[in-house]
């Protein structure tokens, strides 16, 4: 689609961005859309292994109960721990919402996304 049609249906709210998130992942990783991104990319990653790492430190060392009545101080490792594992798809929820306002916003842009195979469109009535 071209960049006119795709404006033309965006603003009247008839089109829909689907974004591939694993390359638009990649793309900020690269640092193709810019450093801030890229670092950003970086902090959340140093944030995921640190809780990780904490998490499995706070199971190691402290007795781990089974038990639902006794929820002790070890639980707190095992939900840092499951919350560290989703901070990934967080990232990649950011990736591509960066690339889908980079869309939006310039057309270079657009085109170039395009040839990548980033995105796809969906028009609707």
């Amino acid at each position: 689609m071209e960049r006119a049609d795709f404006e033309k249906l965006w603003f009247t709210g008839n089109v829909r961005i689907i974004i591939d998130d694993k390359k638009a992942f990649v793309w900020v990783w690269k640092g193709d859309l810019g450093k801030g991104n890229k670092r950003k990319q970086i902090r959340w990653g140093l944030f995921s292994l640190t809780l990780a790492g904490i998490g499995i430190w706070i199971m190691t060392k402290a007795q781990f109960a089974l038990s639902p009545v006794e929820i002790g101080f070890s639980w707190w490792g095992a939900v840092l721990f499951v919350l560290a594992c989703g901070v990934p798809f967080i990232m990649k929820g950011f990736a591509a919402r960066a690339v889908r306002n980079r869309i939006i916003r310039e057309p270079e842009f657009y085109s170039l996304a395009q040839e990548m195979e980033v995105f796809d469109l969906e028009e609707y009535e």
